[in-house]
C-alpha cells in the first residue's frame, strides 16, 4: 500500500481516478487507441488475460481507496497551459483544503510570477503575453506536507517571426444596419510575439486608414473589422509585424458591398395545401444598385427550387415561393433554406434565410375540459372561449393549464400552428 501511495504521488495521480492511454498495439487495443483506465488496475484491462486472478483483481477497488487515505494530503493533476508570449494557466487539484502557491522564476531563479490561494483547487493565470523568450521554471506548493509538482515551461531557441495564414470570415460583407454579413474577422498566425499594425488599403496600396498597432502573442490571433463609413469597394487588409529588426508583411482582400439589404421570409412557416391561409412565402429586401438576381431554394446543398431568376431594379423588392418544386410537384413538410445571390459591379453578395414548410394541423385534446387541461403537439396560439370570456395565450408544446376564476360550463378551444394550420375544435357540453 505504502508503495502505491508513493509511487501514484511522486506522478501526482488520484488513486481513485481514471485515466486515458493510446495503446502500443496488442490483441485487445489496436495500435493508437485510447484506453480508459484506472489508476489501480489490472493486467486484464489491457489484454485477454485473467491476471492478477479473481480475488486480487475484485479487490483492486478497496486498494485504491486505501491508497488515497494513507499519508497526508495530495496535490493531483499538475497542469500547465500556455507559452511564454501568452497567458500561461496552472491548475491542479488537492486532496483537502489547504493555503496554495503558484511560483514561476527565470532562468536566473528571479520570481517573475507568484499566485496564491486556498482550497481544493489551484488555478492560477500568468500573463506572459510580454515576458522575455526563455526558460522559465514553476512550482506548486501547498504547505510542507504536500508534495510539490514543478516543471519548466519556455526554453529552446526563438521561433524565426513570420506572418501566417491570414483569413477573413467574410471576403464580402455588408455593413448597412440590417444585421446580415455586418462585419468580418481578419485572423492571422504569428510564430512568434511581435508588434502588429493593421492597415485598410485601397488594392493599388494606398493607404485608406490606420487600424492599430499593437503587441500580439505567438499563436493565433483575429480582429474584426466592421467597415462603418467606408464607402463600397475593394479593398486590402495589410497586417505588418515586427520584432526586433525583423518586419514581414501579409494581407488578405476584402470587399464591402451594401447592394442587397434586408433579405427575410414572411412567414418564416407557411402551408401550401391551398385553403387560402398562408400558402406561400414572401421575401422582402432592398436593393441599392440594378443587380442580375437569382432565388434558389435549398434542402441541405440540393437546390429544391428555382422562384426567380433575372435582372432587378434599384429599391423595395419583394419575391416569393407557393412551395412548387422544381419537378411541379409540392415541397414536402421540413426546413429549407432560401438562398438570394445578387451580382452587381463588384461581383457576387449571397444570403440565406430559413425556411420552413408546415402541412399538419396542431393536435390539441383536452385532458380534463372541466379543470381546463389540455395536451398540445406544437408550439401555437390557442383561443379559448369559456362561459363567453374570451382567452388567447400561446402555447408551447405539451401539457399545459389554464388559470380561469370559476367554473367553466361551456368551453371551446383551438390552436392555430405558426404556418397558418388550424385544430379541430373542441367544445364543452
Amino acid at each position: 500500500m505504502s508503495l502505491l501511495a508513493w509511487r501514484l504521488d511522486v506522478a501526482h495521480v488520484d488513486p481513485l481516478s481514471t485515466l486515458n492511454f493510446l495503446s502500443g498495439g496488442n490483441p485487445r487495443f489496436a495500435s493508437g487507441m485510447s484506453v480508459p483506465l484506472r489508476a489501480v488496475s489490472g493486467h486484464r484491462d489491457t489484454g485477454f488475460t485473467s491476471c492478477p486472478g479473481t480475488i486480487l483483481y475484485g479487490a483492486l477497488p478497496a486498494i485504491a481507496r486505501e491508497t488515497a487515505a494513507f499519508g497526508g494530503p495530495k496535490l493531483y493533476s499538475p497542469l500547465v497551459r500556455g507559452a511564454v508570449g501568452a497567458p500561461v494557466r496552472f491548475t491542479a487539484r488537492l486532496s483537502a483544503a489547504l493555503p496554495w502557491t503558484v511560483t514561476v522564476t527565470d532562468s536566473l531563479g528571479a520570481v517573475v510570477a507568484t499566485g496564491t490561494g486556498s482550497g481544493t483547487a489551484v488555478d492560477f493565470t500568468w500573463d506572459a503575453t510580454l515576458a522575455a523568450p526563455g526558460s522559465y521554471s514553476w512550482r506548486i506548493d501547498a504547505g510542507t506536507s504536500v508534495r510539490p509538482a514543478t516543471g519548466t515551461l519556455g526554453g529552446g531557441t526563438t521561433a524565426a517571426l513570420a506572418l501566417q495564414q491570414v483569413t477573413a470570415s467574410r471576403l464580402t460583407f455588408s455593413p448597412n444596419g440590417d444585421g446580415k454579413d455586418e462585419e468580418t474577422r481578419i485572423s492571422y498566425t504569428l510564430t512568434r510575439q511581435a508588434t502588429v499594425t493593421a492597415s485598410l488599403t485601397l488594392p493599388d496600396g494606398t493607404l485608406v486608414a490606420s487600424l492599430f498597432t499593437d503587441t500580439k502573442p505567438a499563436g493565433r490571433n483575429s480582429f474584426v473589422f466592421r467597415g462603418q463609413g467606408m464607402a463600397d469597394g475593394e479593398y486590402r487588409i495589410v497586417l505588418t509585424a515586427t520584432a526586433g529588426a525583423k518586419v514581414v508583411t501579409a494581407s488578405v482582400s476584402i470587399v464591402v458591398n451594401r447592394t442587397l439589404a434586408g433579405f427575410g421570409a414572411s412567414p418564416s412557416s407557411f402551408s401550401p395545401n391551398a385553403d387560402g391561409h398562408l400558402d406561400t412565402v414572401s421575401f422582402p429586401f432592398s436593393l441599392a444598385y440594378p443587380v442580375e438576381a437569382q432565388m434558389r431554394i435549398l434542402s441541405g446543398t440540393a437546390v429544391l427550387a428555382t422562384p426567380f431568376a433575372g435582372p432587378l431594379a434599384v429599391g423595395p423588392q419583394k419575391l416569393g415561393w407557393d412551395g412548387t418544386t422544381a419537378t411541379g410537384g409540392r415541397a414536402p413538410d421540413g426546413a429549407y433554406k432560401a438562398e438570394l445571390k445578387v451580382t452587381d459591379a463588384l461581383g457576387p453578395v449571397t444570403q440565406t434565410v430559413p425556411v420552413w414548410v408546415d402541412t399538419v394541423a396542431p393536435r390539441l385534446r383536452a385532458l380534463s375540459l372541466a379543470r381546463l387541461r389540455f395536451t398540445l403537439s406544437e408550439p401555437a396560439r390557442v383561443t379559448f372561449t369559456i362561459n363567453g370570456r374570451r382567452i388567447v395565450r400561446q402555447s408551447k408544446r405539451g401539457t399545459f393549464h389554464v388559470v380561469f376564476a370559476g367554473t367553466p360550463r361551456r368551453v371551446t378551444a383551438v390552436a392555430l400552428d405558426a404556418a397558418g394550420n388550424r385544430s379541430r375544435t373542441l367544445g364543452l357540453p
